[in-house]
């Protein structure tokens, strides 16, 4: 994963909502609990990293974007990635993600039919 610092973020903010749901309608499935966390986790790692490509000319001018990024270990801003090697792997979690949650909807239209 390109930004593993934020994982845990977006699994507990996709949570939230999972809990939101469990709240209002008393059931949820928890297979596809785990299965939306991780797809809303991989996705949202092509979400930085297109971030990242987009304001990458901007952020390198600005000296405290600069130490934050590197203090966060961001991967196009500490070299350990190039643009040109960003974007094909960003889109492939991207990719990824939409695979994860297309699983997850056949699994709740086979769960509504049964």
């Amino acid at each position: 994963m390109l930004y593993p610092m934020h994982m845990p973020r977006n699994f507990l903010q996709y949570l939230t909502g999972a809990v939101i749901f469990y709240a209002f309608f008393g059931e949820i499935g928890w297979q596809n609990v785990v299965l939306g966390g991780i797809a809303f986790t991989i996705f949202y790692q092509f979400t930085y990293a297109f971030n990242d490509f987009i304001d990458y000319k901007t952020d390198i001018k600005d000296k405290n974007i600069m130490k934050k990024k590197l203090a966060l270990n961001y991967p196009l801003h500490a070299g350990m990635v190039k643009v040109d090697e960003l974007i094909p792997f960003s889109l492939i979690l991207l990719i990824l993600g939409i695979i994860v949650f297309v699983m997850i909807v056949f699994l709740f239209i086979k769960r509504l039919i049964s």
